[in-house]
């Protein structure tokens, strides 16, 4: 798909030449092409570079997606809080990926999410996230196995409702790791990613 790129595209003001321009200089803030696309890129599970351009709304709809599970919930216990839905998120730090992206915009109701980048030192990650409390964390399963460690060591406090994966894989040698927090956490294990790389509900 990305060798014919341009023959696939509806709007034809758009060209992959455009949408890596954008992308290039979207690296540390958000923005959207033409006003109205948003532009990401990733490897996914599959490591090959692609590109994705949406509109706004359908980039909304795919977080809506994500987060509709917890906001039932939420809604159910009586709504979420004034602030908004609160996601704590340990994944891309850079607003061209998705979840990056996804926590440059999102910082306030309905939803709100709360940026703890897996390039981060495990350090800092874990301090954020105890200072935040989040009901819910998403996170890369490398890094979530890491926090697991971190948890039941007793450096990282916190008990958030569920815990999905996003982004790569739970392989057998991580799923040990988060048995107890899960079992902390009093929430089963998320199923994997979808081969997409999208994050599983």
């Amino acid at each position: 798909m990305m060798a014919g790129f341009d023959d696939v595209l509806t709007d034809r003001r758009l060209s992959r030449r455009l949408v890596e321009q954008h992308l290039a200089g979207s690296l540390h803030e958000p923005g959207l092409l033409l006003d109205e696309y948003v532009c990401l890129t990733s490897g996914g599970s599959s490591g090959l570079r692609g590109v994705f351009v949406q509109t706004l709304g359908e980039y909304t709809d795919f977080v809506a997606s994500l987060v509709r599970r917890g906001y039932a919930r939420a809604l159910a216990a009586g709504g979420p809080p004034p602030e908004g839905l609160m996601l704590g998120q340990v994944t891309a730090a850079s607003p061209v990926h998705s979840s990056g992206f996804a926590s440059a915009v999102a910082t306030g109701p309905p939803v709100r999410m709360i940026p703890a980048p897996a390039t981060l030192p495990l350090v800092e990650i874990v301090a954020r996230l105890n200072a935040a409390q989040p009901p819910a964390l998403l996170g890369y399963a490398s890094k979530l196995a890491e926090l697991a460690r971190d948890q039941l060591a007793g450096r990282l406090a916190i008990a958030p409702r569920s815990v999905p994966l996003g982004s790569s894989s739970d392989g057998p040698g991580l799923r040990p790791a988060h048995s107890g927090p899960y079992e902390r956490y009093s929430c089963r294990p998320a199923r994997r990613p979808p081969a997409s790389g999208r994050a599983a509900p």
